[in-house]
């Protein structure tokens, strides 16, 4: 997990991070902020999930200011729980959380559920499948790479969570014509 205390105010960016299996400081994934009412922090493009559901919230903040963009939050008990402060979410995908939003969350538009589709948590693979909930449904939040490095966006917008979607350009020919 990740735990970001800033006593002396300031900007904080978490971008394209993958929190799995976290129960963090007292058991939350990562913690927004907690120190300074005029701290900002940043979650952009950040996968936080689990293979089974997680009795623990993702993201609890305290105070600052937090803008998480682009993010999936599944398997949680509680998506983003907000105590104090001002918390500001768009474009982000929740799904199969037990409640997405706690206390006072500034929650924009293009905030969705549904499937990330992610290839097999069971094996710690959090990378997007064909059908993800996720793909092309992000904003331009600056970003130009991924986890793994590859360009954003690939298939003309950008997609929510750590990790793009890459097509797989393979194609299939008649045995016929793998033989000539």
């Amino acid at each position: 997990g990740a735990y970001i205390h800033n006593w002396r105010g300031g900007h904080n960016r978490i971008v394209n991070v993958l929190f799995i299996h976290d129960s963090g400081i007292s058991g939350y994934a990562m913690l927004g902020l907690k120190g300074v009412i005029t701290s900002t922090t940043d979650i952009i493009h950040v996968t936080i999930a689990d293979p089974i559901s997680n009795s623990n919230a993702a993201i609890r903040v305290f105070t600052g200011t937090v803008y998480i963009t682009n993010t999936i939050v599944a398997s949680r008990s509680i998506g983003i729980e907000r105590f104090d402060g001002s918390v500001h979410a768009d474009y982000d995908l929740f799904y199969h959380n037990g409640s997405n939003l706690l206390g006072t969350v500034s929650a924009g538009t293009h905030n969705q559920t549904g499937n990330p589709r992610f290839v097999s948590p069971a094996s710690e693979n959090y990378h997007l499948q064909a059908g993800s909930a996720a793909i092309n449904n992000g904003t331009n939040a600056g970003i130009t790479r991924d986890h793994d490095g590859t360009i954003r966006p690939q298939a003309g917008l950008f997609d929510i969570g750590a990790y793009e979607w890459v097509f797989p350009f393979s194609i299939d020919l008649p045995l016929a014509l793998k033989n000539f």
